[in-house]
């Protein structure tokens, strides 16, 4: 009985440890993984947020399916609009899509591209547009 005692204390000591390194990992600088640990908060502009030079924000990041876009910024000088590669080429924004007014959206990535704009007139020709592609 005694190797099974130590074998079976090990085993919760070794499970313990890993909860607890896993709860400590949990939050990584700017970037939280949710309770399943395979979907990220990003927050669109890191420290600068959505502002007018987060085009290039995007750029290198590996975003998957399911994770999450974090567009922060002061509510009432900007909003967030998802639309399609035409709009966002043209800075246009329709009449029949959502538009985001929190200051604090988040918006759930699927997969493939996805184009995001600021609907303020003049914020997109400034550059606060971003697209996104999500594998």
């Amino acid at each position: 009985m005694a190797p099974q005692s130590i074998t079976t204390t090990s085993t919760k000591t070794l499970v313990l440890l890993l909860c607890v390194m896993m709860f400590a990992q949990r939050k990584e600088g700017n970037r939280f993984c949710t309770a399943a640990g395979n979907s990220r908060i990003w927050p669109v502009g890191d420290s600068a947020g959505w502002s007018f030079s987060v085009m290039g924000w995007p750029n290198y990041k590996p975003f998957k399916t399911g994770d999450v876009l974090l567009f922060h910024y002061k509510r009432g000088t900007h909003n967030v609009v998802q639309v399609s590669i035409v709009e966002y080429t043209l800075c246009k924004v329709p009449g029949y899509v959502s538009i985001w007014r929190s200051g604090d959206d988040r918006i759930t990535l699927a997969r493939g591209v996805s184009f995001f704009i600021s609907g303020i007139p003049g914020d997109c020709d400034k550059g606060m547009r971003i697209a996104v592609t999500a594998r």
